[in-house]
């Protein structure tokens, strides 16, 4: 089946910068999942419950990818060092003045970052072991993760938007 397989969770929109220049914001992914939903790539438009907009899911998409956070035995395959172990098990986190200096980066005190960027992972790996294991049935022969914060710029510390590298992590872990 060629159908696609979309992996969404709202939860990746609490992650929010208190700075108004900040792209890489929760109405950017909002939109886009609705634009998803409309074209029937999602259920129902994210964000808005009440609203039924009768997009016709079950002609493109596949089930809906499961989401949850990643582990940090997940994560640490590809980030080991003890600055993305704090991160990723609540405790205090300090990326140094070079991550934090970069004018782009926001790590939120209330842990929303650390919620989403784990989500956002986990989501990832989901899909991937969805088309990895791509059964019989043709539940999965693609996937799509919309997800929040990115993931393309972390290496070895967070950098630009990316706290995680979402798609090693998810290789790492299939």
């Amino acid at each position: 089946s060629g159908r696609v397989r979309v992996g969404y969770n709202d939860a990746m929109l609490r992650h929010v910068s208190p700075l108004d220049r900040f792209p890489e914001r929760p109405q950017r992914v909002a939109h886009a999942a609705r634009l998803l939903a409309d074209a029937g790539y999602l259920p129902s438009p994210p964000s808005d419950a009440d609203e039924d907009n009768g997009a016709p899911c079950a002609l493109r998409c596949g089930e809906p990818l499961p989401t949850r956070p990643a582990t940090w035995e997940e994560v640490r395959r590809i980030h080991p060092s003890a600055e993305y172990e704090a991160f990723c098990v609540g405790g205090a986190v300090n990326f140094g003045d070079d991550v934090t200096s970069q004018g782009d980066m926001h790590i939120a005190d209330d842990g929303s970052t650390r919620a989403a960027a784990l989500l956002a992972a986990g989501t990832c790996i989901e899909a991937a072991s969805a088309v990895v294991e791509a059964d019989v049935e043709g539940k999965a022969t693609n996937a799509f993760c919309l997800v929040r914060p990115p993931g393309h710029h972390c290496g070895e510390k967070p950098s630009g938007f990316c706290i995680l590298n979402n798609v090693m992590v998810a290789v790492a872990a299939v």
